[in-house]
């Protein structure tokens, strides 16, 4: 190979002055320089595109092995895949590039690694963008699919996880000791995940491969919980456990989480935070409406027991019926779901059209529909403050 080791600067370019006249040094030699300065003879790991393998780094190579008086300047490469947009390599000249800021307008940073997990980082990225359907810009990729459905799962996950481990607590169950067949054949696939998920990382950092092992793993423990009332929690609290690590290790996990995956993806107070109280109200509701139904009781004792959480359980959590809500859960992004377009909607991309991106920038459910948004109320607010006895009709039922 023959490449330049120092080149004549153009007008406007840094110019050293040197042996052999003003001038810079070569692209090549350039990097092997900064690499040396800071690392020195050896380079653990170097990394770069895959078009960089020839001919930068084999100049690198040569040069550096040559100035260290050595045979292994640098002990492994990593060749990353290009990212493509609709077939054409991203690129600034090309303008068909998408800034971290856009995209993390549209996903959360979360989904975002998601997506890299599920892809192998020695493979090009195909990224098909979702146009809105007036024309407005760009509103989503098909590809993130996937990888919404796989944060969702996680995180559905350690919900249950974190509920079953609440119960549990609550009835103070004595320490399990025997083990049924069901136990054994999930703690079996728990050992096997682990050895699973270790061979992966280990065969060139194989993230795709370790994140579905991963997930089969979280459908079996889902599956052993749906079809045991009285799942051996610690057990199901093992797996979450040893899932939440690798996910920490993976960068999607949270750090002040009991099992290292929060419902906020590490980005701010956590939805899983927020509903917990509300959803453990409503648990206990649940297992008293199941008692009294047990009971054979009157349908007096049901309207009581709802009337108790609607008047006293609920106030207590900041929601009274009618009432503006004490806040509003915004952003929620973690369990965003891909919805079918209508049959009205026409398909903006190429194959997989068939599916549009939405996100929920909040939870209907959870606040009143009518406060600020129904006419009844509205007119009702407005006769109140001229003094007028008109009642509100209209006002708006939780969502």
């Amino acid at each position: 190979m023959d490449f330049v080791l120092w080149k004549s600067s153009k007008e406007g370019e840094p110019t050293w002055e040197s042996q052999w006249g003003a001038g810079r040094p070569g692209w090549h030699i350039e990097c092997s320089a900064m690499c040396s300065d800071i690392l020195g003879s050896t380079v653990d790991i170097n990394c770069g595109g895959v078009d960089l393998s020839f001919p930068h780094h084999e100049n690198q190579l040569a040069q550096s092995e040559a100035y260290w008086d050595c045979s292994q300047w640098v002990n492994y490469f990593v060749h990353s895949g290009h990212l493509h947009i609709d077939g054409l390599k991203m690129s600034k000249s090309l303008k068909n590039f998408i800034t971290i800021s856009a995209a993390m307008s549209l996903y959360t940073a979360r989904q975002i690694r998601f997506l890299f997990l599920l892809h192998l980082w020695s493979e090009p990225m195909d990224l098909t963008p979702i146009l809105k359907a007036d024309g407005g810009g760009l509103e989503g990729f098909v590809q993130m699919e996937q990888a919404i459905a796989a944060e969702s799962s996680f995180a559905e996950f350690f919900f249950m996880v974190k509920a079953l481990n609440r119960e549990a607590a609550s009835k103070a169950e004595s320490a399990e000791t025997f083990w049924t067949q069901a136990e054994k054949s999930l703690h079996r696939e728990l050992l096997q995940t682990q050895v699973k998920v270790d061979a992966a990382l280990r065969d060139s950092v194989d993230t795709p491969v370790a994140v579905k092992a991963l997930l089969e793993l979280v459908r079996s423990a889902n599956r052993y919980t749906a079809r045991n009332p009285e799942a051996r929690v610690h057990l199901v609290l093992a797996i979450a456990r040893y899932i939440g690590q690798i996910l920490k290790v993976f960068g999607v996990g949270s750090s002040d989480d009991e099992f290292g995956f929060g419902s906020d993806g590490g980005e701010g107070r956590g939805v899983e935070e927020i509903l917990t109280p509300h959803l453990d109200a409503f648990v206990q509701f649940r297992d008293e409406i199941r008692l009294l139904a047990k009971e054979k009781a009157e349908p007096k004792a049901f309207l009581s027991s709802c009337d108790n959480l609607r008047d006293v359980t609920m106030p207590k959590l900041g929601v009274r019926h009618g009432f503006p809500p004490p806040l509003e859960i915004s952003g929620f992004q973690n369990f965003s779901r891909v919805q079918p377009l209508t049959a009205a909607a026409p398909r903006v991309h190429g194959p997989g059209g068939d599916w549009r991106f939405r996100r929920f920038r909040n939870l209907e459910t959870l606040r009143p529909k009518g406060i600020g948004a129904d006419d009844g109320t509205r007119k009702a607010r407005e006769s109140q403050k001229g003094g007028g006895e008109e009642k509100n009709s209209g006002r708006g039922g939780p969502g």
